[in-house]
């Protein structure tokens, strides 16, 4: 069977189910083990054969195309900074725990590469403005009020 029949006879199965807050935290658990979509650290991560790979994977997994694999991926990323804008900027500092979304810890690995506020964490290339992480990378964090907006040095 073809990866296109297999997609098909997945969609004709459960065209009408719904995920479930349970299917969504088993998704991102393997979302979050497919770093190559969005650890920028990773060495993959340019690398759009192995990202549509990866893609292809996790769609066959769960009975979906690729391009709405890529829409669940975007919407759960825009979901996550949205709470998590909301909860940073609470007047008084304090959760209420109750009404925290229910994947949101689950995808907080996604500030490890973001920051805390959804900027764009880059590699320098002109080593000025340029903050020492380590000995041997050099990264600057663009801060734009918790909004990604596409860099390129030149």
């Amino acid at each position: 069977m073809s990866s296109y029949d297999f997609i098909r006879f997945c969609q004709s199965v459960i065209s009408d189910m719904e995920w479930t807050n349970e299917k969504y935290l088993r998704f991102i658990d393997d979302y979050k083990k497919a770093s190559v979509l969005w650890d920028i650290r990773n060495p993959d991560y340019k690398n759009n054969s192995k990202k549509r790979s990866v893609v292809a994977g996790l769609a066959q997994k769960y009975c979906v195309e690729d391009g709405a694999l890529k829409k669940k991926i975007k919407n759960l990323r825009s979901a996550f900074h949205r709470e998590h804008h909301r909860l940073t900027n609470r007047k008084g500092g304090s959760v209420d725990e109750s009404r925290k979304w229910f994947a949101y810890d689950a995808l907080r690995f996604i500030l490890d590469v973001t920051g805390s506020c959804g900027g764009v964490l880059l590699l320098c290339q002109q080593p000025t403005n340029c903050n020492f992480y380590d000995d041997k990378v050099l990264l600057f964090y663009f801060d734009f009020g918790c909004y990604d907006i596409p860099m390129k040095f030149n």
